[in-house]
């Protein structure tokens, strides 16, 4: 668990800190390094506006947003076929409850699919987290936020499963195991 100032860096930090992360992992494994990035057409522009950024900035990455249904669920089909026909590693970025709506995405069979294809999964858990039972476990990565839980403004959280690649966005300190620097 990395604490965060909030949401919004805790999605940057799982962003980011995994392309350059498996960037930095590829020297000694060719198939780290992440070269896809699927994100839900409905995503938070902390997640939407992040994963431009890195495809923008980050040479040999490419992103797709990934449609929802009419009923405003991740297309599973879609990344299903976006997951088995494109090359490289993917990174998949899914919200499990839309801010918006309330509509509850089907996290465990987007984890599946994820698992099968060799794809790591980033959940923004934000408006789901106290509200329904989530399951750290079934993603790589999972972003929270304090003031949805009760707690104060201004504090959030990345959780990252055992290793996931993740190098830190805010350096100059070893707090935090050395992946945001701070007191």
């Amino acid at each position: 668990v990395i604490f965060t100032s909030g949401a919004t860096e805790a999605n940057g930090l799982a962003l980011w800190g995994a392309v350059e992360g498996a960037i930095d992992h590829s020297e000694t494994e060719k198939s780290a390094r992440f070269t896809r990035l699927f994100v839900s057409a409905i995503e938070h522009s902390s997640v939407l506006k992040t994963a431009q950024a890195v495809a923008e900035r980050v040479a040999g990455v490419r992103l797709e947003i990934l449609p929802v249904t009419a009923n405003g669920l991740l297309d599973l089909e879609a990344l299903r076929v976006a997951l088995r026909e494109g090359k490289g590693r993917a990174l998949v970025a899914v919200m499990a409850a839309n801010n918006e709506t309330g509509v509850i995405q089907p996290i465990a069979d987007v984890s599946r699919l994820c698992r099968e294809a060799g794809a790591l999964l980033l959940v923004d858990a934000v408006t789901a987290a106290g509200k329904i039972y989530l399951d750290a476990g079934l993603c790589d990565y999972m972003t929270l936020s304090a003031h949805k839980l009760g707690g104060p403004q201004g504090a959030g959280a990345l959780v990252v499963s055992d290793g996931a690649p993740l190098a830190p966005q805010i350096t100059g300190g070893g707090q935090q195991k050395g992946l945001r620097a701070g007191t």
